[in-house]
Parts: C-alpha cells; sequence; structure tokens
C-alpha cells in the first residue's frame, strides 16, 4: 500500500491550485500546509476507528510499574494495552484505561506490556522519501488518504489569496470518504462480547500521560470512584 513520495505530494497540491509551477505559492509553504494537513487528517482517521497507522511495540515497566514510552516518539494515541504473560507463545490480556473518577494508587513491580499506539510524523526535507512514514520508511499509507492530505493542503494554502474553490472543497470532502471507507475495524462491537481479564489484573488500569519529550504510561489499582 504504497503512497505518495513528499515531492509527489508537492505536485499534487501545486496541481489542485493550478499552480504548477509554484508561482504563487512555493514550496516552503506547501511543506508546512503538508505538515499540518498530514496530522489534521491522521487525528480525524484514527478518531473514526481507523488502525491502519496502528503500531505494536513491548516494554517492560520499571519497578514501580512506570512504563518510558519515549522511544516510540510523539504519540497520538495508544491502546490496547495488553499484559503479557507466560514463555512463547505467550498470553495477552487487556489492561483497561482509567476511568477519570477512578481512585487509583501505583502498582509497584515489573510488568510486560504489548502497546499498540499510533505516532505522529514529520514531514521530510527528502523529496524522494514517504509522504508518511519514518524517514526513507513508508508507513502503511493509501493513495486515497495521501490525495486527502494534498487536498486539505491545498484548501488551506488558498485561504492565503481568499479562493473560493467549491470543486476542490467536494474533491478534499470524496477523498476523505474514501480513505474513512477503507478502515479495517469496525466502530462498534457487540455488547455480549465479554472483556476477559488476567485474574492477577482485574483491577489494575493505566493512566497515560502524553509528551513530546517524555511521555509515560503508569499501571495503576483502581479502587473505585471519589
Amino acid at each position: 500500500m504504497a503512497g505518495l513520495t513528499v515531492a509527489e505530494a508537492r505536485e499534487l497540491v501545486s496541481q489542485n491550485l493550478d499552480d504548477q509551477n509554484q508561482r504563487r505559492w512555493p514550496e516552503p509553504e506547501i511543506n508546512t500546509a503538508l505538515q499540518y494537513s498530514l496530522a489534521a487528517c491522521l487525528s480525524k482517521y484514527i478518531e473514526e476507528g481507523g488502525n491502519l497507522f496502528d503500531q505494536e511495540a513491548s516494554l517492560s515497566t520499571n519497578s514501580a510499574g512506570l512504563c518510558d514510552l519515549t522511544t516510540l516518539g510523539n504519540i497520538l494515541r495508544i491502546g490496547p494495552v495488553q499484559y503479557v504473560t507466560g514463555s512463547a507463545p505467550f498470553s495477552y490480556w487487556p489492561v483497561l484505561p482509567a476511568k477519570p473518577r477512578d481512585r487509583e494508587i501505583d502498582v509497584p513491580g515489573v510488568y510486560s506490556l504489548r502497546i499498540t499506539y499510533v505516532k505522529e510524523y514529520t514531514l521530510s526535507a527528502n523529496g524522494n522519501f514517504p509522504l508518511i512514514g519514518d524517514g526513507a520508511v513508508s508507513a502503511p499509507s493509501t493513495h486515497a488518504f495521501d490525495a486527502w492530505v494534498c487536498a486539505e493542503a491545498a484548501l488551506l494554502l488558498g485561504v492565503k489569496d481568499n479562493d473560493q474553490r467549491p470543486g476542490l472543497e467536494r474533491l478534499a470532502a470524496k477523498l476523505e470518504g474514501d480513505a474513512i471507507r477503507k478502515l479495517n475495524n469496525p466502530r462498534t462491537m457487540p455488547l455480549s462480547v465479554p472483556v476477559y481479564r488476567h485474574p492477577n489484573m482485574r483491577n489494575l488500569s493505566y493512566l497515560f500521560t502524553p509528551s513530546a519529550t517524555a511521555p509515560t504510561l503508569q499501571l495503576i489499582r483502581v479502587r473505585g470512584e471519589w
């Protein structure tokens, strides 16, 4: 599912604006718009339940039950989180996020976790690199999603001259629909499906603390509501 390169994305934005020679909108402005639109479209996609950009990491907490997530980059979404037990083949047990009104205490002890997350992507300065990825390594994007990012970037740039582009607005809406329709997971699940939790983890949840420099996940023991 290879998507566009950065150079191809810039060209598509210019085409959407009828400015193929980049006379009105130079490359630095296009780059800024692409970065903003990439973040906005990715946030919208994961809010709709999309899992195309999900990644998994196997990490362990320290003796205080705190897991350092710095190596994962700037995290947009985290979850599900699973407690890993046994030896290969391992067993994976869900650890649920804490609720805002839960009374909790930190849980000491070293735990092995499998964490699913979505990270934020930064636009590369290399035009041959993928629009969405880590350097030369492409993220599992699609042409529909990449084209949606480019259409939104063009709309953002058009604000500069108060351009009215109803055709481009319709195109962006259609591309958004195409990208959202490619979701890999349902937005709901039957209420009758039980969540089985490990006997030692039934009262355990996690608190995720986002940060650009030191994101963490703390295991806690829930004691009920205040």
